[in-house]
């Protein structure tokens, strides 16, 4: 195997022998399992694939080198190059994102080496350009933006292009889940003309009135500067806005159409054209925006919506399922929603829940609706949940729990069920008496994780007040080691990570008669475990850390088991992290710990726990700032 690693490798002037008969080799050796020789062997692939990964990925076909990067030998730092160089070429990088290479880039990416991160960064960027809208949906937002936000400039310069390149895609699904990141983004504007590149093609995902204020700012002051390649950013941001409802009216505003006919008289002819079309958008402009997903003059009202479902519900589904897509684009927005409500055809929606041909769309789309929104939404979601509840949806979502032909069905019927008793004690209430709880208990032990995701997460929003009795009563009929079995499958697993968190922090609140079953179980070592192995994953260790937390209110046995001087160390590293959900979590887990015990109490003291406490009583963040103010009470 050596001899012929050694046979292949690059000459001087960077020649290889890739004859037939070296890819037949190479072949051979991948398909070997000694850790050292695919060490080797994943190293010499990303040497060849400079220039050469068409002919590798056709030679020695994808999934083979899957199976070669997810074995053991190969270092993650080599497995991240190999990717990133092979998603260079766009067909190449499409097959990385389609079979399985987003999912070990996550897996890559949660670490502390600063190389690997780099060059897992730098494959999100290649693979952001070609990747398939259904796959690019996977790519890890948060981890990006833990990147971008790094101290390193080289992994925050790699994290930039990865979102600007993701901001390129053709795919408005892929564009939309960056969005998020516009708010961080901006802060790098003043330094970096591609973040500007990036907001200016995410602008019309914004619905934010803060962050679009702070965006239009941003164009004003590059266009301000008359320097051409400035000038071209800042006019593509406005022509972008212009085409979008939430924004549209702010390009008409006086001060920015002054900005526009400044920018046209510059004499960049780029500008000139961008501008223009802002002012004014020809037709063919209106047609893409439509394309886009925005609202144009002639679209379709939820209205007409309605009666195109009416006509096509019973004979034709390919029709029906159209038309429910075009529903999901539009009901995002507050605006949709409360037409939604006027059109009082919630019913229709309702009914075609059984629809074996379109009930997972309808499923989704309650979902979308009752889910998506910032607090804006909150009356008109509130009134969304009356609606349907009244329309009978309570039942229709529980009867696809249990009746559903697909994990699917189940699984979208918990997505719009959380969604509907979502922050409403009231609904909540109803759930739980037409018999939620104990159908979503039987789901518990459903082993599709896409359906134990969303079943943990509704169960956990349902036996939230008032219903904390509820929680006693369902771990009376519900055996620990089930919860074990679902810890043991959150190992591997975020979302259900989270989903599982949450739902244990609402069965243990309030009640020491459950914190104590769970400490007999064996559940807390569990927990644990999971703490120390998604430690460098912010979302994760939050949610996890929370649940720690209630688990150790007033009850002093659980405090020493999940205390451990070997902890504290990472306690300084998460307080000193850039995620305030982070540092808020720890610091009120050591707000728990210290009160009871002068050991612990002097154990953070010298460690580094303190002066990071005291750090944060100066943060942004109002409520990490309160919670170090009380922590740090808790030490004199």
């Amino acid at each position: 195997a050596q001899a012929i690693l050694d046979g292949i490798k690059p000459d001087e002037r960077g020649n290889t022998g890739l004859t037939d008969d070296c890819f037949q080799h190479l072949s051979t050796i991948i398909s070997f399992q000694h850790p050292k020789v695919r060490a080797e062997a994943v190293w010499l692939l990303a040497t060849l694939s400079v220039s050469n990964e068409e002919r590798l990925i056709r030679k020695l076909e994808w999934p083979k080198i899957m199976d070669l990067l997810e074995g053991d030998g190969p270092s993650p730092q080599s497995i991240a190059i190999l990717m990133a160089t092979l998603a260079i070429n766009d067909d190449v990088g499409y097959r990385v994102a389609k079979d399985g290479g987003l999912d070990l880039l996550r897996s890559l990416g949660n670490t502390m080496d600063l190389q690997v991160k780099q060059e897992v960064a730098a494959a999100y960027a290649n693979i952001a350009l070609c990747g398939g809208e259904d796959k690019m949906k996977k790519i890890d937002i948060d981890l990006l933006i833990s990147y971008l936000l790094a101290e390193d400039e080289t992994l925050s310069k790699e994290a930039l292009h990865a979102f600007y390149n993701v901001s390129l895609s053709k795919y408005d699904k892929v564009r939309g889940i960056a969005a998020c990141a516009i708010k961080h983004l901006l802060k790098m504007c003043s330094t970096e003309p591609k973040a500007m590149m990036a907001i200016a093609n995410l602008a019309i995902w914004c619905d934010n009135d803060d962050e679009v204020n702070q965006i239009l700012n941003e164009l004003k002051h590059f266009a301000e500067t008359e320097d051409e390649e400035r000038c071209l950013i800042a006019s593509i941001g406005y022509n972008n806005m212009a085409q979008y409802e939430h924004t549209t009216a702010r390009i008409k505003d006086d001060s920015v159409v002054a900005i526009l006919e400044m920018m046209k008289g510059l004499g960049f002819s780029e500008v000139t054209r961008e501008a223009s079309e802002a002012l004014d958008p020809p037709e063919e402009m209106k047609k893409r925006a439509e394309n886009r997903g925005t609202k144009t003059k002639g679209k379709k009202s939820i209205g007409e919506l309605f009666a195109e479902l009416e006509k096509c519900k019973d004979s034709k589904p390919k029709a029906t399922r159209k038309t429910l897509n075009l529903m999901a684009k539009r009901l995002v927005t507050v605006d949709e929603r409360a037409h939604l409500m006027a059109s009082g055809r919630i019913e229709l929606l309702v009914s075609l829940i059984g629809n074996k041909n379109v009930g997972e769309r309808v499923l989704d789309l309650f979902g979308l609706v009752l889910t998506k929104g910032d607090n804006a939404d909150l009356q008109v979601i509130g009134s969304l949940q009356k609606l349907i509840s009244e329309a009978g949806g309570i039942e229709a979502f529980l009867s696809a729990m249990q009746t559903g032909r697909t994990n699917i069905i189940k699984s979208s019927a918990a997505w719009a069920l959380l969604g509907l008793a979502k922050d409403n004690g009231k609904f909540r209430t109803a759930v739980v008496q037409k018999g939620g709880t104990v159908v979503m208990k039987d789901l518990l032990s459903d082993p599709d994780v896409s359906v134990l995701r969303n079943v943990c997460a509704a169960l956990a929003e349902i036996l939230k007040a008032p219903n904390q009795k509820e929680a006693v009563k369902f771990m009376s009929n519900w055996d620990v080691s089930s919860l074990n079995g679902l810890l043991k499958l959150a190992e591997t697993d975020e979302e259900l990570v989270i989903a599982l968190c949450s739902l244990i922090d609402s069965l243990v609140a309030n009640d020491s008669k459950i914190q104590n079953m769970l400490r007999k179980g064996q559940v807390i070592p569990n927990i644990m475990k999971l703490l120390e192995l998604w430690k460098n994953n912010n979302l994760c260790i939050a949610s996890i850390i929370n649940v720690i937390t209630t688990l150790c209110r007033d009850n002093v046995r659980i405090q020493n088991d999940v205390y451990s001087p070997e902890n504290v160390p990472l306690f300084v590293a998460w307080l000193t992290s850039t995620s305030p959900e982070l540092q808020f979590s720890v610091t009120t887990l050591i707000g728990a710990l210290v009160p009871k015990s002068k050991k612990r109490r002097t154990t953070f003291e010298k460690s580094g726990v303190v002066p990071a406490l005291k750090a944060l009583t100066k943060s942004e963040n109002e409520l990490v700032k309160t919670a170090a103010h009380s922590c740090l009470g808790a030490f004199s």
